[in-house]
């Protein structure tokens, strides 16, 4: 079975979710707001989706994203489903995942006795473009922070038990069950807009205080709730639109005085103010969701720009503090393996332990492991998992989708492109001369330290013969010149 759990606003998405799974799964769920609420979706738009083979399951939003996401369980256990490939409106699975799905993966998956799998994600973005005079805010269409194109396994196939339950961070499985990675042909693909990712940042805000739903831990927090309440927001639909409608001016551009007719917020409004605060705020994981956050309203309320404080926090925005790196460790951590948020104490003993190099990073998540409650909590690893399959399926491969895989990986950015990143300067600095030497010690299997030393040092020998050459006719010109005005003094 597939579910996805989507609204109004996804609606053109969520049709071809349904369309591309019809015929691979036994049932397609698709959970919808409950039509008395502001995302639900019209009429014409659930015939749509019955008609292209989806059953629509209502649920109340009520402003829980987990809650709302948990209903997919609810409905496909209603459906005396067995396992349900979990997916949303903005992830695409590989037409290969879905072919062999029942005939293969499921299978497979039962022979082992793993309880549930996870499918290699894809991240792709999408440029959103700004108006030229917008300064340079198109930079922020595209994602700077590296940890957002991380590619991973997620777990998106569970077989279903009364346990199996989406928690904060994914999908979570009962202590003890085995579970595994599928091969990388079996992959799905996120995809994501700056205003896509924005929005989706500032709903995460605003319900959990965004990260890893930290809530309390983030101080922003708060402060947004309170500003949301003094505008009679009580819930995020109200919030969203009260972004993307009111007064809503997209064609405004920077510097030009406001068309007639055209509106802009009241002079002093409350949530510009925090997002002023935003921008500058701490380069966490959910600092970084409170920044995207006041991207999504100046995105609609460009006038705001005139503001300097606005202008200014988009353009620079704060660096992380070795304080904020290893705050977002601990949380992650606490997260990966206690499957909770890290309280009060505990994050200020492990960042000073951190901080202060008595524990290195690395050995947190061990430490973690080893205490009572991390015995407790602590499932088995996940392990590849083995597909029969032809021996044509590794042409799905293609050189594209591997190279766009390689590249968006931990490893590659990590390990493989700064030595790249040296020889690229190398040899736009040498030029071909050096790469000629370099090769040639390869090919006589000579190639040390030393001697590639020498290749360099005799490389800007000769490049530097010009330079000095010409100096030196400078210097005897300016000499002779010297003692032609000192014999005529």
């Amino acid at each position: 079975m597939y579910a996805l759990a989507s609204y109004s606003a996804q609606f053109d998405e969520t049709l071809l979710r349904v369309t591309e799974a019809a015929g691979h799964v036994d049932a397609i769920i698709v959970v919808a707001p409950d039509p008395a609420e502001m995302q639900r979706f019209t009429l014409e738009q659930e015939a749509a989706l019955i008609k292209a083979g989806a059953v629509i399951s209502h649920h109340v939003w009520v402003d829980d994203l987990v809650g709302f996401r948990n209903a997919c369980f609810e409905a496909a256990r209603e459906q005396k489903a067995d396992w349900l490939l979990l997916g949303a409106p903005d992830e695409l699975f590989s037409a290969k995942l879905l072919a062999d799905l029942k005939a293969k993966i499921v299978p497979s998956l039962e022979k082992n006795g793993m309880g549930a799998a996870g499918v290699m994600c894809l991240e792709d973005f999408a440029d959103l473009e700004w108006p030229t005079d917008l300064l340079a805010l198109d930079s922020l269409a595209r994602i700077t922070t590296g940890y957002n194109r991380e590619t991973t396994w997620r777990f998106k196939l569970v077989k279903l038990t009364p346990e199996t339950a989406y928690a904060s961070g994914g999908v979570a499985v009962k202590d003890g069950t085995k579970t595994g990675n599928l091969p990388y042909q079996y992959s799905y693909t996120h995809r994501k807009s700056a205003l896509r990712l924005w929005r989706d940042a500032a709903m995460r805000v605003y319900l959990s205080g965004g990260g890893r739903d930290v809530r309390e831990q983030n101080a922003m927090w708060k402060e947004l709730l309170a500003v949301c309440q003094g505008l009679n927001i009580g819930n995020w639909p109200l919030l969203e639109q009260y972004v993307t409608t009111f007064h809503v001016n997209t064609t405004h551009a920077f510097g030009e005085p406001l068309a007639e007719g055209e509106e802009r917020w009241p002079t002093f409004n409350p949530l510009a103010e925090w997002c002023k605060k935003a921008l500058r705020w701490k380069a966490t994981g959910y600092g970084l969701d409170c920044r995207r956050l006041a991207e999504w309203v100046v995105f609609y309320h460009r006038d705001l720009l005139e503001d300097r404080a606005v202008a200014e926090g988009l353009l620079m925005p704060p660096k992380p503090t070795k304080e904020d790196e290893a705050e977002d460790y601990i949380t992650d951590g606490y997260v990966d393996v206690l499957k909770r948020l890290p309280d009060k104490d505990g994050l200020e003993g492990y960042m000073k332990l951190i901080l202060s190099g008595r524990l290195p990073r690395e050995q947190l998540a061990a430490v973690l492991r080893q205490s009572a409650e991390g015995k407790k909590a602590v499932a088995p690893e996940a392990e590849n998992i083995r597909v029969d399959l032809p021996i044509t399926a590794v042409l799905h491969l293609t050189d594209d989708w591997l190279s766009k895989t390689l590249q968006n990986s931990k490893t590659w950015r990590e390990r493989w492109q700064p030595p790249l990143d040296v020889g690229r300067f190398v040899e736009s600095q040498l030029g071909k001369p050096f790469m000629d030497r370099f090769y040639e010690l390869k090919a006589k299997d000579s190639l040390t330290l030393n001697s590639f030393l020498d290749a360099l040092y005799a490389t800007v020998a000769e490049k530097a013969k010009p330079a000095q050459k010409q100096e030196d006719e400078q210097v005897a010109a300016q000499a002779a010149k010297d003692a032609l005005e000192a014999k005529a003094a």
